[in-house]
Order: C-alpha cells, then structure tokens, then sequence
C-alpha cells in the first residue's frame, strides 16, 4: 500500500480557490507516495484525524510565517502573512511530533 503524504494547501484571499503548486503533487506520486489535498482549516479537532489518516505531511510553504510566532517583530520585507494558515500548521507539527515520540 502506497504512504499517504498530506500535502497542505493554501486558500488564494484574492480568487477563493484552494491551490498548490503541481509539482508538490507530482513529486509525492514519482515518490511513490498518494498525494492527498489538505486545507487549511480553524477547526482544530481535526487535526487528529489529518494525522490518523495520513503516513506524512509535506508543508509547501507561502507567504511569510509570522514573525510574532517566535516572539519577532516584522521586519520591513514580510510579506504575505496568513495567521490561520500558521495557526493550523503549528497545530499539525505539534500534533504529529506528539505522536512520533509515543
């Protein structure tokens, strides 16, 4: 059976479209890996489940991740910063770090 990687997607502000850069998808399939879309959620409580169901996540990146996540003022050059969607990652990497060192 082929390892599900979860793969993060992002919500474009401007379209309202989910999307993700084709080659992330590719390269989990060359990689023998199923590629299965996730988005961006503020319910938490499924975070678990995301976990459950999936063998790996692969984070694609984005705008910047907010500097006042690691206690850091912005600098001038930060662009594009998405709270929910640093929000939900933090949440993702906690979670599975939890389950990894079970």
């Amino acid at each position: 059976m082929k390892p599900v990687i979860g793969i993060i997607i992002e919500l474009d502000t401007e379209s309202q479209d989910y999307k993700v850069g084709r080659e992330y998808v590719e390269a989990v399939r060359e990689s023998g890996g199923l590629p299965t879309l996730i988005p961006v959620d503020n319910d938490f409580l499924i975070v678990d489940s995301i976990l459950t169901l999936c063998d790996g996540l692969l984070f694609t990146g984005g705008g910047d991740f907010d500097p006042f996540n690691y206690s850091e003022p912005p600098l001038f050059a930060t662009k594009r910063l998405d709270p929910e969607r640093d929000a939900f990652e933090i949440a993702l990497i906690k979670s599975a770090l939890k389950i990894d060192s079970a």
